[in-house]
């Protein structure tokens, strides 16, 4: 704005503002360069955001990792069991119990919940959490906090004892190789569109009788649920205790024993080979 100073025609002295205003065309390119610069820096706000929630997550894992460790030192070296009533009234859970089929686990009553801090349960993913109080069936697998367990290999023994041996968990020491096998990861299950909590880990092949690395399918895979949420990675503990993430390596077209969709679209898959290596006692 410039402001300039006049004698009237009566000898006063008159200000005269000369004020430059932006014209349409400039006002629309510097509106044009503001949503470019915000459509640029959105998605990497969102991306570190998204990688603060990802710490959060390894965090949470490494807890699991230490209540399992105490657990395992606890019994004999054995582990929790993944799913013990599975074929009964399937009201237990690694992660709690519940009374009935109709209502959520109590978190609180879970085999590791002892070894869990003060809280003495799952701290939830913070990825996760978003998705945890959805209408569709809450007593699903809620309490779970997003983290699955490896329950084929190490929370039964399904692996030699052949399919629906859930009462029987493995031994830590059976495991020859456990800074390459999978504890914990996080997972999640696709139901009508919304992914809710799911507390297991299912195989990329199903696990039906010794020996169980022939694949026994019929062509017809497990439906995926280990859940790539954080940046297309999936945050895994594995048996020694260490934390890191997985990329997915690949999947299945759509859910078959619910219909519920693509798995794709919802980041859920297996990372690793397409076998049993990274979860098995060899």
């Amino acid at each position: 704005m410039l402001v300039k100073r006049k004698k009237s025609a009566c000898g006063k002295v008159v200000n005269y503002c000369h004020c430059k205003f932006f014209t349409l065309v400039e006002l629309l390119i510097v509106i044009s360069i503001i949503a470019l610069l915000a459509a640029l820096l959105l998605p990497t706000l969102a991306k570190a955001r998204e990688r603060g929630k990802q710490a959060n997550c390894v965090s949470n894992l490494k807890q699991l990792g230490l209540g399992l460790e105490m657990y395992c030192n606890d019994y004999k070296d054995f582990m929790p069991l993944g799913c013990e009533d599975m074929f009964g009234n399937n009201n237990k859970r690694w992660f709690g119990t519940r009374q009935n089929y109709n209502e959520a686990f109590d978190p609180t009553k879970g085999y590791l919940s002892p070894y869990l801090g003060d809280k003495q349960r799952v701290t939830a993913c913070p990825s996760m959490i978003a998705h945890r109080d959805e209408e569709w069936n809450n007593s699903f697998e809620k309490g779970c906090g997003g983290y699955g367990y490896n329950y084929w290999f190490l929370g039964s023994r399904c692996w030699d004892q052949g399919y629906g041996a859930f009462t029987t968990a493995s031994k830590r020491s059976e495991f020859k190789s456990p800074s390459s096998t999978v504890a914990f990861c996080d997972t999640g299950f696709l139901g009508q569109s919304r992914i809710i909590e799911y507390s297991m880990i299912e195989l990329p092949e199903w696990v039906f009788s010794p020996p169980y690395y022939e694949p026994d399918g019929g062509g017809m895979r497990p439906d995926p649920t280990i859940h790539f949420r954080h940046n297309n990675q999936a945050n895994v503990l594995w048996l020694d205790g260490h934390v890191d993430s997985q990329k997915m390596s690949f999947t299945v077209d759509k859910y078959f024993t619910h219909g519920a969709g693509s798995p794709m679209l919802w980041n859920l898959g297996w990372f690793g080979p397409d076998d049993f290596t990274l979860f098995d006692q060899k």
